[in-house]
C-alpha cells in the first residue's frame, strides 16, 4: 500500500515536472521564434524629406579672406549642412532663421545644384575654396540680375566686393585662375537656366485622335508618342484593348501585351497598337484607350529669413535639394469599327435575287441573332464582330423552290467593317416538265390545252397551258400534290376525261408529267376498219347498222384491221377490259366510206382504268396517320400491294376489278394493331373509289403492381426496425434486474 502511494507520488511529481518542461521550452521556441521573425521582417524604415524645415539656427562656422575679401563660412547649428548668404551687403547669418519662400529664380537654384556641396567638383582648392567660389557666384548672379539692372559687373574692374564696396573695382573673375573659371562656369549656367523657357508638365499625346487603319487579320493604329516639348524624359502607358494585342515602336521592337505594363518608353519612342481581328470576342472588345502617364524630378531650393524680421542680417539659403515631382497623364480612346454582312438569296440559274425564303443569321456559339424574309435585295447587317464568325442557315425556301437546309459561314475580316462581307445562298427552282405524247408514236402532241389544279389546296395553278411539239417547262411550281387534267384535245384526237395525278417533290432535278393518250386507235378507209390499240386484252366487237357482229377480237398489242366492209354504219364496242381497266361506256359510231374516197376518218377511244385511294386514319380525329404497314389481299388470300402509311392517302391504280381486303401487320407508333379487316371492292369505273382503315390510340394505364411493391417494402421495413427495437429493450431492462 505503501508503496503504491509512493509509487504514485513520484508520478505525480514526474508528471508535474514533465508540464514545467513543457512550457519552459513552449516559452523558450516562443522567444527565439520572435526574434527571428523582428530580424526578418522588421526594417527600420527611412521617411525621404520632401518638405524644408520651418526654421533653423544659423551659425558662422569659420571665416576666410579668399580673393582678398572677408567671408563666413556658415552651416545649420548642430549639422553639417552648409548655408550661403544671399546678400553680402549685410551682416552674416547668427540666430534663428525662419522660412520664408521657394526660390523661383532658374539661375539661382542652378548654382545651388551644381555648386558645393552638391558638386564636390565644383572647383579646385579646400572645402572652403569650393564654398567661396560658390558662394561668389551667388553674389556675382544676384548682383547682375537684381542690382544693376541685368548689365552686369565688367570683368576689369576691381574692388573689395565681400567688403561692400558696390562701386569698387574688383578683379577676381580675370586674375585667379581656375577659381575664376570655375565661378565664370556656374555663372554661365545660371545664365541659361533662367534664359531657358519654363518646364513643360503638360503631357500631351502626338496624335489628337487614336485611328486604325484596316487589314484582312488585323487594325493597326497611327504612331503614337508623346510631345518632345516636355519635361518628361520617359513616359509608360495603360493600353484597354482586345486581348492579345500588341505593340511596335519605331526603334523596331515588338512589346507583347504581358510586357506593356513593365515596359518604360523614352520620349523618342513611339509605338503601334495591333490588334488581330480573331481577338475581338464581343462587342465589349471595341473599346480601346490608350492612357500615358509621366513624372519628372525637379529640385526646389528654399529661402529663409531672421525670424526677428531684422532687416540688417542675410537671408540665407540652405544646400539642401528637394525633390519635386511632377506627374502628368494623357489618354486617347477609340472605339473600333462595327463589321458588316450582306445576305442575299438568289435563283441558282438566273442569279436573280429571290424574295420569300426565310433565314436565320447565327453567331459562334450556335444562337440567332436574326431570322427574316428575304427580299430582292440584300440583307445587310452593321453590328457584327470583326473576327467572329457568323453562319446563314435557310429555315424554309421560297415558294417554288427547293429547300435544301442550306447553312453557310464566313468569318468576318477587319476590312468587313468597311466592305461587308457577303454571303450569296442559291436556291433551284421545282422544275416540271409537261407534255401529251402519241402511244402509236412515241412523238409529242401540241396544242391541247391543260389545267394544274392543286390537289391539297383546290387553287388552280393554270388552266390554259397549251402543249407544243416539245415538253413545256414550268419553274416554280410550289412543292405538293397536283391534278393535270386535259381541258381540250388538239384537232383529230378525244379529250382525256382521266385526271393525272402527280408530285412536285422537294428536288431541282426535272420532274416529268406526261398526259398519254390511252387511246384505241381507230382508222376507217378503203372500206376497212383498222383498230391500233397498244394494250393487250381488250375484247372488241365490230357491228354493222342491224347490230350484226362483223369482227370480234382480243387485242394483242398489235393493229387489228377488219377489210372487206359493205359502205355505211359501223360501231365499236369495247366488252371487256383487261385487268385494271375500264370498258369504254358507250359504243362508237364509225362510217365506212367506199374504196378511194377522200377524207378518211380517224377516231380515238379513251381507255380509262381504275383507280383506288386509301386512308389510314385516327379513329378520333380522321387525320392520316404514318407508319402503319398495310397489304391488300385478292379474293384468294394473295397479296397483291403493300406500303408504308403516310401522311397521306395512299394511291393505287389499274387495280383489276373484284373484291379486296385490308390487312394492317405493323401498327402506326402509339396505336393499337387494327386485327380486322377491312373489306372494298372495286367497281370498273375510271371515277377514284376511297376506302379507309382506323385506328384506336394506345391508353397508358398506371402499374399500379409497382406501388403495392413499395408499400409491401415499406411495412417490412417498419416491422424489422420494431423487432430490433423490442429486443434492445428486452436487454435493457435484464440488465437492470442482473444490478439489483
Amino acid at each position: 500500500m505503501e508503496k503504491n502511494i509512493k509509487r504514485k507520488k513520484i508520478v505525480k511529481k514526474k508528471g508535474i515536472k514533465n508540464y514545467k518542461t513543457f512550457f519552459t521550452n513552449i516559452f523558450f521556441l516562443a522567444i527565439v521564434g520572435m526574434a527571428v521573425f523582428l530580424m526578418v521582417f522588421y526594417q527600420p524604415t527611412h521617411a525621404a524629406t520632401t518638405t524644408p524645415p520651418q526654421s533653423f539656427t544659423g551659425e558662422h562656422t569659420t571665416g576666410n579672406d579668399f580673393f582678398g575679401g572677408k567671408a563666413a563660412y556658415q552651416t545649420i547649428a548642430g549639422t553639417d549642412q552648409i548655408v550661403y548668404c544671399y546678400d553680402h551687403l549685410k551682416n552674416m547669418i547668427q540666430g534663428e532663421m525662419v522660412l520664408s519662400h521657394a526660390i523661383q529664380d532658374a539661375g539661382l537654384t542652378y548654382i545651388i545644384e551644381h555648386g558645393y556641396p552638391n558638386n564636390p567638383d565644383v572647383s579646385p582648392g579646400t572645402e572652403m575654396d569650393k564654398y567661396m567660389v560658390t558662394q561668389y557666384a551667388i553674389w556675382i548672379y544676384k548682383d547682375r540680375h537684381l542690382i544693376n539692372n541685368g548689365a552686369g559687373v565688367a570683368d576689369n574692374e576691381d574692388g573689395d566686393l565681400a567688403a561692400g564696396g558696390t562701386n569698387g573695382k574688383i578683379d577676381l573673375l580675370n586674375n585667379h585662375g581656375e577659381y575664376s573659371q570655375a565661378i565664370k562656369d556656374l555663372l554661365a549656367g545660371a545664365e541659361a537656366a533662367a534664359a531657358a523657357p519654363a518646364p513643360n508638365y503638360d503631357l500631351q499625346f502626338t496624335t489628337s485622335s487614336l485611328t486604325f487603319a484596316e487589314s484582312d487579320t488585323s487594325f493597326t493604329s497611327s504612331m503614337i508618342g508623346i510631345n518632345q516639348n516636355s519635361a518628361y524624359d520617359s513616359y509608360s502607358v495603360t493600353i484597354t484593348a482586345p486581348s492579345g494585342y500588341y505593340l511596335k515602336t519605331n526603334t523596331g521592337k515588338t512589346i507583347r501585351e504581358s510586357e506593356v505594363a513593365n515596359t518604360n518608353f523614352a520620349k523618342t519612342e513611339t509605338f503601334q497598337i495591333i490588334i488581330p481581328a480573331n481577338a475581338i470576342s464581343d462587342s465589349s472588345d471595341l473599346n480601346v484607350s490608350v492612357k500615358a502617364s509621366a513624372t519628372a524630378t525637379s529640385n526646389t531650393v528654399y529661402m529663409y529669413a531672421p525670424a526677428d524680421g531684422s532687416d540688417t542680417v542675410q537671408n540665407g539659403i540652405p544646400t539642401v535639394l528637394y525633390p519635386t515631382e511632377t506627374t502628368d497623364t494623357a489618354t486617347l480612346s477609340q472605339t473600333l469599327p462595327n463589321a458588316q454582312l450582306s445576305v442575299l438569296k438568289v435563283d441558282a440559274s438566273t442569279k436573280e435575287p429571290i424574295a420569300g425564303a426565310t433565314l436565320r443569321l447565327l453567331n459562334e456559339d450556335g444562337e440567332a441573332i436574326d431570322e427574316w424574309v428575304t427580299t430582292t435585295e440584300a440583307r445587310i447587317f452593321q453590328d457584327l464582330i470583326p473576327g467572329a464568325t457568323y453562319t446563314v442557315e435557310e429555315v424554309s425556301a421560297a415558294t417554288g423552290y427547293v429547300a435544301n437546309g442550306q447553312k453557310q459561314s464566313v468569318t468576318l475580316s477587319a476590312t468587313n467593317t468597311g466592305t461587308p462581307a457577303s454571303i450569296v445562298m442559291e436556291n433551284q427552282a421545282t422544275r416540271i416538265q409537261v407534255a401529251k405524247i402519241d402511244l402509236g408514236t412515241g412523238k409529242y402532241i401540241a396544242g391541247a390545252v391543260l389545267k394544274i389544279t392543286n390537289q391539297d389546296t383546290g387553287q388552280v395553278y393554270t388552266d390554259s397551258l397549251v402543249t407544243t411539239d416539245q415538253p413545256v417547262i414550268i419553274n416554280r411550281l410550289p412543292v405538293g400534290n397536283y391534278l393535270l387534267e386535259e381541258v381540250s384535245a388538239p384537232a383529230g384526237y378525244v379529250t382525256s376525261k382521266t385526271p393525272i395525278r402527280f408530285t412536285v417533290s422537294n428536288t431541282g432535278t426535272v420532274q416529268e408529267v406526261f398526259i398519254k393518250n390511252d387511246y384505241t386507235y381507230v382508222s376507217i378507209a378503203d372500206q376497212k376498219i383498222s383498230i391500233n390499240l397498244d394494250i393487250e386484252g381488250f375484247k372488241i366487237q365490230i357491228k354493222d347498222s342491224n347490230g350484226q357482229v362483223v369482227d370480234s377480237y382480243t387485242s394483242n398489242g398489235k393493229v387489228h384491221t377488219t377489210q372487206e366492209l359493205s359502205v355505211g354504219k359501223y360501231t365499236i364496242e369495247e366488252i371487256e377490259a383487261p385487268a385494271g381497266y375500264v370498258c369504254y361506256p358507250s359504243p362508237i359510231e364509225v362510217y365506212v366510206p367506199e374504196k378511194g374516197t377522200v377524207g378518211a376518218n380517224e377516231v380515238y377511244i379513251p381507255n380509262d382504268y381504275t383507280k383506288v385511294q386509301i386512308s389510314k386514319v385516327d379513329i378520333t380525329t380522321g387525320e392520316e396517320l404514318p407508319g402503319a404497314e398495310i397489304e391488300i389481299h385478292d379474293d384468294n388470300g394473295k397479296v397483291v400491294e403493300k406500303w408504308t402509311s403516310t401522311d397521306t392517302p395512299h394511291e393505287i391504280d389499274r387495280l383489276p376489278v373484284g373484291k379486296y381486303e385490308l390487312v394492317e401487320t405493323i401498327a402506326p407508333e402509339g396505336y393499337i394493331l387494327q386485327e380486322n379487316t377491312v373489306s372494298f371492292e372495286v367497281a370498273e369505273t375510271g371515277e377514284v373509289q376511297t376506302t379507309f382503315m382506323q385506328n384506336q390510340p394506345k391508353i397508358e394505364v398506371p402499374n399500379t403492381a409497382d406501388n403495392a411493391n413499395i408499400v409491401t417494402y415499406l411495412c417490412g421495413i417498419v416491422i424489422v426496425l420494431c423487432g430490433i427495437g423490442l429486443i434492445l429493450y428486452n436487454v435493457q431492462e435484464h440488465k437492470k434486474k442482473k444490478r439489483k
